[in-house]
Protein backbone atom coordinates (compact mmCIF):
# COMPACT_ATOMS: atom_id res chain seq x y z
CA UNK A 1 0.00 0.00 0.00
CA UNK A 2 1.29 3.45 -0.92
CA UNK A 3 -0.80 6.39 0.24
CA UNK A 4 -0.70 9.74 -1.50
CA UNK A 5 -2.50 12.85 -0.26
CA UNK A 6 -5.38 13.83 -2.54
CA UNK A 7 -4.83 17.36 -3.86
CA UNK A 8 -6.09 19.12 -6.96
CA UNK A 9 -2.49 19.37 -8.19
CA UNK A 10 -1.84 15.62 -7.98
CA UNK A 11 -5.34 14.30 -8.73
CA UNK A 12 -7.10 17.14 -10.54
CA UNK A 13 -7.36 15.35 -13.89
CA UNK A 14 -7.58 11.80 -12.56
CA UNK A 15 -10.40 9.36 -11.80
CA UNK A 16 -10.87 6.21 -9.81
CA UNK A 17 -12.86 3.02 -10.26
CA UNK A 18 -14.31 0.71 -7.62
CA UNK A 19 -12.73 -2.67 -6.90
CA UNK A 20 -14.47 -5.59 -8.58
CA UNK A 21 -14.14 -7.93 -5.61
CA UNK A 22 -12.52 -8.22 -2.18
CA UNK A 23 -9.27 -9.93 -3.11
CA UNK A 24 -7.41 -6.79 -2.04
CA UNK A 25 -8.21 -7.80 1.57
CA UNK A 26 -7.32 -11.49 1.18
CA UNK A 27 -4.07 -11.16 3.17
CA UNK A 28 -5.37 -8.89 5.91
CA UNK A 29 -6.46 -10.99 8.90
CA UNK A 30 -6.96 -8.13 11.38
CA UNK A 31 -8.96 -5.04 10.48
CA UNK A 32 -9.30 -1.67 12.25
CA UNK A 33 -12.56 -0.90 14.01
CA UNK A 34 -14.56 2.25 13.31
CA UNK A 35 -16.37 3.17 16.50
CA UNK A 36 -19.66 4.14 14.84
CA UNK A 37 -20.18 0.62 13.42
CA UNK A 38 -19.12 -1.33 16.50
CA UNK A 39 -22.59 -2.81 17.11
CA UNK A 40 -22.78 -4.24 13.58
CA UNK A 41 -19.27 -5.64 13.79
CA UNK A 42 -19.97 -7.36 17.10
CA UNK A 43 -22.96 -9.13 15.55
CA UNK A 44 -20.94 -10.50 12.63
CA UNK A 45 -17.29 -11.00 13.56
CA UNK A 46 -15.10 -12.11 16.46
CA UNK A 47 -13.45 -9.06 17.99
CA UNK A 48 -10.27 -8.77 20.03
CA UNK A 49 -7.52 -6.35 21.00
CA UNK A 50 -3.92 -6.06 19.84
CA UNK A 51 -1.07 -4.21 21.50
CA UNK A 52 1.69 -2.07 20.01
CA UNK A 53 4.00 0.66 21.27
CA UNK A 54 1.06 3.05 21.74
CA UNK A 55 -1.13 0.66 23.72
CA UNK A 56 -4.13 -1.52 22.93
CA UNK A 57 -6.59 -1.11 20.07
CA UNK A 58 -9.64 -3.09 19.03
CA UNK A 59 -9.64 -5.15 15.84
CA UNK A 60 -11.94 -7.31 13.73
CA UNK A 61 -10.54 -10.84 13.65
CA UNK A 62 -10.93 -12.25 10.13
CA UNK A 63 -8.45 -15.08 10.61
CA UNK A 64 -5.79 -16.40 12.96
CA UNK A 65 -3.01 -16.55 10.39
CA UNK A 66 -1.44 -13.17 9.67
CA UNK A 67 -1.76 -13.31 5.89
CA UNK A 68 -5.15 -15.01 5.51
CA UNK A 69 -8.53 -13.28 5.68
CA UNK A 70 -11.05 -16.11 5.85
CA UNK A 71 -13.92 -13.80 4.93
CA UNK A 72 -12.51 -13.34 1.43
CA UNK A 73 -13.57 -16.37 -0.58
CA UNK A 74 -11.73 -17.88 -3.52
CA UNK A 75 -13.98 -16.06 -5.98
CA UNK A 76 -13.32 -12.72 -4.27
CA UNK A 77 -16.66 -12.42 -2.51
CA UNK A 78 -17.10 -11.37 1.11
CA UNK A 79 -18.49 -14.19 3.23
CA UNK A 80 -20.67 -12.18 5.61
CA UNK A 81 -23.77 -10.06 5.37
CA UNK A 82 -21.92 -6.98 6.65
CA UNK A 83 -18.73 -5.47 5.19
CA UNK A 84 -16.67 -3.26 7.54
CA UNK A 85 -16.49 0.36 6.42
CA UNK A 86 -12.68 0.27 6.41
CA UNK A 87 -12.92 -2.40 3.69
CA UNK A 88 -15.75 -0.73 1.79
CA UNK A 89 -13.98 2.62 1.55
CA UNK A 90 -10.81 1.18 0.01
CA UNK A 91 -8.74 2.68 -1.65
CA UNK A 92 -9.41 5.83 0.43
CA UNK A 93 -7.72 6.27 3.80
CA UNK A 94 -6.73 9.01 6.20
CA UNK A 95 -3.16 9.65 7.28
CA UNK A 96 -1.23 12.20 9.31
CA UNK A 97 1.25 14.33 7.35
CA UNK A 98 4.52 15.89 8.49
CA UNK A 99 2.60 18.85 9.92
CA UNK A 100 0.51 16.55 12.16
CA UNK A 101 -2.53 17.24 9.98
CA UNK A 102 -5.05 14.57 9.06
CA UNK A 103 -5.34 14.31 5.27
CA UNK A 104 -7.42 12.24 2.87
CA UNK A 105 -5.28 9.82 0.88
CA UNK A 106 -5.56 7.38 -2.00
CA UNK A 107 -3.74 4.06 -2.31
CA UNK A 108 -1.92 4.58 -5.60
CA UNK A 109 -0.83 0.92 -5.61
CA UNK A 110 -4.44 -0.29 -5.54
CA UNK A 111 -4.72 -0.45 -9.33
CA UNK A 112 -7.89 1.64 -9.10
CA UNK A 113 -6.49 4.94 -10.35
CA UNK A 114 -7.85 5.55 -13.84
CA UNK A 115 -8.33 8.03 -16.66
CA UNK A 116 -12.03 7.16 -16.66
CA UNK A 117 -14.56 6.67 -13.86
CA UNK A 118 -15.35 8.83 -10.85
CA UNK A 119 -13.57 12.19 -10.89
CA UNK A 120 -11.66 13.34 -7.83
CA UNK A 121 -12.28 16.99 -8.63
CA UNK A 122 -14.74 19.13 -10.55
CA UNK A 123 -12.53 22.00 -11.60
CA UNK A 124 -10.55 22.91 -8.49
CA UNK A 125 -13.24 21.70 -6.08
CA UNK A 126 -13.56 18.14 -4.72
CA UNK A 127 -16.30 16.16 -6.44
CA UNK A 128 -19.53 15.38 -4.57
CA UNK A 129 -18.45 11.76 -4.15
CA UNK A 130 -15.06 12.74 -2.79
CA UNK A 131 -16.67 15.15 -0.31
CA UNK A 132 -18.92 12.35 0.93
CA UNK A 133 -15.97 10.01 1.36
CA UNK A 134 -14.06 12.68 3.28
CA UNK A 135 -17.06 13.30 5.56
CA UNK A 136 -17.48 9.60 6.31
CA UNK A 137 -13.81 9.09 7.02
CA UNK A 138 -13.80 12.16 9.27
CA UNK A 139 -16.83 10.84 11.14
CA UNK A 140 -15.19 7.42 11.38
CA UNK A 141 -12.01 8.91 12.84
CA UNK A 142 -13.97 10.87 15.46
CA UNK A 143 -15.98 7.82 16.55
CA UNK A 144 -12.82 5.71 16.69
CA UNK A 145 -11.19 8.22 19.03
CA UNK A 146 -14.17 7.83 21.36
CA UNK A 147 -13.83 4.04 21.15
CA UNK A 148 -10.15 4.35 22.00
CA UNK A 149 -11.04 6.15 25.24
CA UNK A 150 -13.03 3.06 26.24
CA UNK A 151 -10.21 0.71 25.26
CA UNK A 152 -7.68 2.78 27.22
CA UNK A 153 -9.97 2.56 30.25
CA UNK A 154 -10.04 -1.24 29.99
CA UNK A 155 -6.24 -1.26 29.84
CA UNK A 156 -5.99 1.06 32.85
CA UNK A 157 -8.28 -1.27 34.81
CA UNK A 158 -6.04 -4.22 33.84
CA UNK A 159 -8.94 -6.04 32.21
CA UNK A 160 -7.21 -7.19 29.01
CA UNK A 161 -5.55 -10.60 28.97
CA UNK A 162 -4.06 -12.86 26.27
CA UNK A 163 -6.69 -14.86 24.37
CA UNK A 164 -6.17 -18.48 25.43
CA UNK A 165 -7.07 -20.05 22.10
CA UNK A 166 -5.29 -22.84 20.26
CA UNK A 167 -5.54 -23.91 16.64
CA UNK A 168 -5.85 -27.61 16.01
CA UNK A 169 -3.52 -28.95 13.31
CA UNK A 170 -2.90 -32.25 11.59
CA UNK A 171 -1.89 -35.25 13.63
CA UNK A 172 -3.39 -33.94 16.85
CA UNK A 173 -1.01 -30.97 17.06
CA UNK A 174 -2.12 -27.56 18.22
CA UNK A 175 -0.69 -24.04 18.09
CA UNK A 176 -1.25 -21.22 20.56
CA UNK A 177 -2.56 -18.04 18.94
CA UNK A 178 -0.26 -15.17 19.87
CA UNK A 179 -0.82 -11.42 19.99
CA UNK A 180 -4.58 -11.26 20.59
CA UNK A 181 -6.16 -10.06 23.82
CA UNK A 182 -9.68 -10.29 25.25
CA UNK A 183 -11.57 -8.97 28.25
CA UNK A 184 -10.98 -10.81 31.51
CA UNK A 185 -14.61 -11.59 32.35
CA UNK A 186 -13.92 -12.77 35.89
CA UNK A 187 -11.95 -9.62 36.71
CA UNK A 188 -14.70 -7.47 35.17
CA UNK A 189 -17.37 -9.11 37.32
CA UNK A 190 -15.21 -8.62 40.44
CA UNK A 191 -14.97 -4.82 40.10
CA UNK A 192 -16.55 -2.67 42.77
CA UNK A 193 -19.30 -0.13 41.98
CA UNK A 194 -16.87 2.81 41.88
CA UNK A 195 -14.64 1.08 39.34
CA UNK A 196 -17.63 0.04 37.24
CA UNK A 197 -18.89 3.61 37.33
CA UNK A 198 -15.63 4.96 35.89
CA UNK A 199 -15.70 2.36 33.13
CA UNK A 200 -19.34 3.16 32.40
CA UNK A 201 -18.54 6.85 32.01
CA UNK A 202 -15.84 5.98 29.46
CA UNK A 203 -18.17 3.68 27.51
CA UNK A 204 -15.92 0.75 28.39
CA UNK A 205 -18.59 -1.55 29.86
CA UNK A 206 -20.43 -1.75 26.55
CA UNK A 207 -17.17 -2.40 24.69
CA UNK A 208 -16.14 -5.10 27.16
CA UNK A 209 -19.45 -6.94 27.08
CA UNK A 210 -19.62 -6.62 23.31
CA UNK A 211 -16.16 -8.10 22.86
CA UNK A 212 -17.05 -11.06 25.08
CA UNK A 213 -20.28 -11.57 23.13
CA UNK A 214 -18.43 -11.52 19.80
CA UNK A 215 -16.20 -14.46 20.74
CA UNK A 216 -19.01 -16.82 19.81
CA UNK A 217 -18.23 -16.06 16.14
CA UNK A 218 -14.93 -17.96 16.40
CA UNK A 219 -16.89 -21.05 15.36
CA UNK A 220 -17.71 -19.31 12.09
CA UNK A 221 -14.00 -18.81 11.44
CA UNK A 222 -13.61 -22.55 11.79
CA UNK A 223 -16.34 -23.14 9.23
CA UNK A 224 -14.73 -20.68 6.83
CA UNK A 225 -11.37 -22.33 7.35
CA UNK A 226 -12.83 -25.63 6.17
CA UNK A 227 -14.42 -23.87 3.18
CA UNK A 228 -11.03 -22.43 2.21
CA UNK A 229 -9.21 -25.71 2.74
CA UNK A 230 -11.64 -27.66 0.55
CA UNK A 231 -12.36 -24.76 -1.83
CA UNK A 232 -16.07 -25.37 -1.35
CA UNK A 233 -18.67 -23.35 -3.27
CA UNK A 234 -20.21 -20.34 -1.60
CA UNK A 235 -23.54 -21.93 -0.58
CA UNK A 236 -22.23 -23.57 2.64
CA UNK A 237 -20.88 -20.20 3.76
CA UNK A 238 -24.18 -18.47 3.05
CA UNK A 239 -25.90 -21.10 5.15
CA UNK A 240 -23.44 -20.68 8.00
CA UNK A 241 -23.75 -16.89 8.07
CA UNK A 242 -27.44 -16.65 7.21
CA UNK A 243 -26.63 -13.80 4.88
CA UNK A 244 -25.57 -12.98 1.36
CA UNK A 245 -22.12 -11.71 0.41
CA UNK A 246 -22.11 -7.99 -0.23
CA UNK A 247 -20.55 -6.20 -3.19
CA UNK A 248 -21.39 -2.68 -1.97
CA UNK A 249 -18.04 -0.97 -2.66
CA UNK A 250 -18.16 2.66 -1.58
CA UNK A 251 -21.85 2.37 -0.73
CA UNK A 252 -21.87 5.41 1.52
CA UNK A 253 -25.55 5.16 2.36
CA UNK A 254 -24.94 2.01 4.41
CA UNK A 255 -22.16 3.56 6.50
CA UNK A 256 -24.46 5.56 8.75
Amino acid sequence: MQLEAITDVAFGNKCWVAARDYRFMAKRALLPVAGFELAKLLLNFPMAFVRDETGYRMVVVCGFHESCNLFVLHDGRWAASYVPSWVRLHPFYVAVNEHKETVLCFDVESGLLSDHGEHFFEGSEPSVQLKQIREHLSMSEASTRRLQVAVDSLELAKLLIPWPIRLEGDGGTSTQVEGLFVVDEQALMALDPEQLGRLQQAGAIQVAMGQLFSMQHVELLGQLGRVHALQLPIDPVRSAYQGQPSQDFLDLSSLH
